[in-house]
């Protein structure tokens, strides 16, 4: 590891870094959590949409994109993105070699910065525990929700129980 662990601003030729930390961080991930993991696919259309994407969020929202350099390649990345009162944490990888050294807890309280005065704060976690206590300890509070996988068939949809009513709105009476 470096000397100086400290975060830094994402640059724009930090994506493809970024991007391989992230296939890497999920492939351990998926290697620890699941019993019969399943190897990310990787095809050009999928790089370049997933690098498309951090580059975007590196573009749009700067100030909550952060990294912590290791000694070859990255060793965290926290990109965050905020929309008026709304902050969310859109990735938080570490390098699977590297990780439970506090680089994660490092680059994330970074980004928190452009949560400053943000009515809304969402993280979309993986099921890691280590990164539940780590959210749970920057005051987020945890809530239950489930994991959806595959394509929704719209055909099978269930049909609506009552159909949409219009709502007029109220008008005032006459002479006030």
């Amino acid at each position: 590891m470096t000397a100086d662990p400290a975060p830094r601003p994402m640059r724009a030729d930090d994506v493809e870094a970024v991007d391989a930390l992230m296939v890497a961080a999920f492939e351990d991930l998926e290697r620890r959590l699941e019993p019969d993991p399943t190897p990310i696919e990787r095809d050009e259309a999928r790089v370049a949409a997933s690098r498309a994407r951090v580059a975007r969020l590196q573009s749009a929202h700067g100030d909550g994109c952060w990294v912590v350099d290791g000694d070859e390649r990255l060793a965290a990345a926290s990109l965050a993105l905020r929309s008026e009162d709304v902050w969310g944490l859109s990735l938080l990888v570490v390098d699977p070699e590297t990780q439970s050294g506090g680089l994660g807890r490092a680059a994330m309280r970074a980004s928190l910065s452009s949560a400053e005065g943000a009515r809304v704060r969402l993280i979309m976690s993986s099921g890691d525990h280590r990164a539940l206590r780590l959210y749970a300890a920057t005051g987020h509070r945890l809530h239950p929700a489930l994991r959806v996988m595959g394509r929704v068939d719209r055909a099978r949809r269930a049909p609506r129980r009552r159909p949409r009513r219009r709502v007029e709105p109220r008008r005032a009476p006459a002479g006030r």
